[in-house]
């Protein structure tokens, strides 16, 4: 377009490019805010660990008493992600999010806040802490939505809820498993037979633990020493035992294999090889726990679809994670924080870093939205 700005710039993965410098075409008003637009491409570098960008200012308006006016946005930021480098197959949106504060906070109001149990609000002993459970009452108290995310299921993580005293919507089953605050089914991504029946006769010939997951029951085969210490993990769940036949007649949301770390760094990588192609995605909820789910799911997709019936738009969620299986909800919100025990992936999509899980870091995080919106 004549007249526009733009520039070229190469960044390492989870760094921040800012453009500070006016971005306004001539004739247009200064005043004018846009407040979420996606636009751009990511062009990989033939340089391991660099992406090219190429941003430029595009028209928008802003409503301001019933007055339209065009304009175009002062300040563009964007965030550069671990995936971006890792899609080499063309364009994809770039998320670009403005007026925020130093907290890496958007002016506007957060509406809603997504949280992820595990790492995250809970502490290495699998309770809440303290700040944090306080800050989601706190919260929920001033009209945000909160929703908690996990890998757990719903009874799991609705104990949570109960014992937090709030009621919310859940992510459940990292994205497979979507439930109302009113327990009601949102959505549901099943895991067909034919898709976790080779994860089954791999655990079998590995010796690994093996268990599925159906909503809300948890299902073992047997009992293992991984069994246990997973139960120690998850509480208020207690397993049921069926065979492999039993199995095939159940609608299974996800199923998983537990094991030490470098245990299943090597099967994820056997197991990714094999199941390519499948509608099937592998995810690591923690270091021990890798799982198969349906690839219509995620903690992302599972956000959005809680949004759209309560009329948020993306530019008004904040989340905050840990881990991997976090990353899809950070990237799809507005606004995103990892706890300082976060993993590298985790922490290059986030706009900020706070406190650990054991420090409170979510109340930070809380407290700084909060802060905004009574600002």
């Amino acid at each position: 377009m004549p007249g526009d700005s733009e520039r070229a710039s190469v960044a390492t993965v989870g760094s921040t490019l800012s453009c500070n410098r006016s971005l306004v075409q001539p004739g247009i008003p200064r005043n004018c805010r846009c407040r979420w637009i996606q636009f751009g491409s990511f062009l990989p570098s033939r340089r391991a660990g660099l992406v090219s960008i190429r941003a430029c200012a595009l028209p928008v308006c802003s409503t301001v008493n019933g007055v339209t006016s065009p304009g175009t946005i002062e300040q563009l930021t964007i965030r550069v992600s671990a995936n971006a480098v890792a899609d080499r197959r063309g364009t994809r949106p770039i998320s670009t999010q403005v007026s925020k504060n130093p907290d890496g906070v958007p002016t506007a109001a957060v509406r809603m806040l997504a949280v992820d149990l595990d790492g995250t609000l809970l502490r290495s002993d699998r309770t809440p802490h303290p700040r944090s459970a306080q800050a989601l009452v706190r919260a929920s108290s001033a009209g945000l939505h909160v929703v908690l995310a996990s890998g757990r299921n719903g009874p799991a993580i609705r104990a949570y809820s109960d014992q937090i005293g709030i009621r919310c919507p859940i992510v459940a089953a990292n994205g497979a498993h979507v439930i109302d605050e009113d327990d009601f089914e949102v959505a549901h991504h099943s895991l067909g037979e034919p898709y976790w029946s080779p994860v089954a006769d791999f655990a079998e010939k590995s010796g690994t633990h093996f268990h599925a997951y159906a909503r809300d029951r948890l299902l073992f085969f047997a009992d293992t020493r991984w069994s246990e210490i997973y139960l120690q993990r998850v509480r208020h769940l207690v397993p049921e035992y069926l065979d492999r036949e039993q199995l095939r007649g159940i609608e299974v949301t996800k199923v998983m294999l537990v094991d030490e770390p470098n245990v299943l760094d090597q099967h994820q990588k056997e197991l990714a090889a094999r199941l390519r192609g499948t509608p099937v995605v592998l995810v690591r909820s923690e270091a021990e726990y890798l799982e198969f789910l349906s690839a219509k799911a995620n903690k992302g997709e599972g956000l959005r679809e809680i949004a759209r019936r309560k009329g948020i738009e993306r530019h008004e969620i904040a989340a905050i994670g840990d881990y991997s299986n976090d990353v899809p909800m950070l990237e799809y919100a507005g606004v995103s924080a990892a706890v300082s025990n976060a993993s590298e992936d985790c922490k290059a999509v986030a706009d900020r870093i706070v406190e650990s899980n054991e420090e409170g870091g979510v109340a930070s995080f809380v407290d700084s939205i909060l802060s905004n919106r009574r600002q």
